[in-house]
């Protein structure tokens, strides 16, 4: 009885534990930084002297003095900023800061305010490739639109194509980039004797609808999934 006690009070415990906020500046600070602030104090604009997209310059702080106290945060102005009640509250308009975005700047300001020194900046979200509009680029006509990529690049940094491999190379090739196994030398055999013109596609859907091409894929995204 006195184990099935300490087991429930084991349980109820672990229900109740919070995870720590994170207090890393890469994943944890930078995009809040990024969603709520660079409007205001960024790049393009930088009110009351403040730039946040910058290490350089958001330690150093704006008009009204630093942001950060190391250590400190619960005397860091920015602390005060996002937890105003008032007109002295940031952001000024807009969604505020979350409970857990707090969390974490505070978190953050209380590990030391460590901004790595890689350059790293708390760029704009919307500025992200994925964010930009969808635009349909221009094709040489009568050219398969993969390859008229391909070779626009290969001009641009000045490069020509290989030499067409031989069947020989193709079948192996084709092999290990499918299913991971080398041919046979029957397979490579049957293969350069088969001039039929459709003989390449031929050999991509056999190995497509080998097993061994579904093993070879399963095992990375196994391995993605442990």
């Amino acid at each position: 009885m006195r184990h099935s006690i300490s087991f429930v009070l084991l349980i109820v415990l672990a229900s109740t534990v919070v995870a720590a906020p994170v207090a890393d500046f890469t994943t944890g600070v930078k995009p809040i930084l990024a969603k709520h602030c660079l409007a205001c104090h960024g790049e393009a604009k930088s009110r009351g002297g403040l730039r946040l997209d910058r290490k350089a310059d958001a330690l150093k702080g704006g008009d009204n003095g630093k942001l950060f106290a190391a250590g400190k945060p619960r005397e860091s102005a920015i602390w005060h900023r996002v937890t105003a009640t008032d007109d002295t509250r940031m952001p000024p308009k807009g969604e505020r800061l979350s409970a857990s975005e707090i969390g974490i700047i505070e978190a953050w300001i209380a590990a030391g305010a460590i901004w790595p020194d890689d350059g790293s900046t708390a760029t704009n979200p919307n500025d992200w490739w994925s964010f930009q509009p969808i635009r349909k680029p221009t094709i040489v006509a009568g050219e398969n639109p993969i390859d008229a990529f391909i070779q626009a690049k290969w001009k641009q940094k000045s490069l020509a194509p290989a030499p067409p491999a031989d069947r020989r190379t193709l079948i192996r090739r084709l092999h290990f980039d499918l299913i991971g196994l080398p041919p046979s030398q029957k397979e490579v055999d049957a293969f350069v004797a088969d001039r039929s013109p459709d003989a390449y596609e031929k050999l991509v859907d056999s190995l497509l609808a080998s097993p061994h091409y579904g093993e070879r894929w399963a095992r990375h995204w196994l391995d993605v999934v442990h």
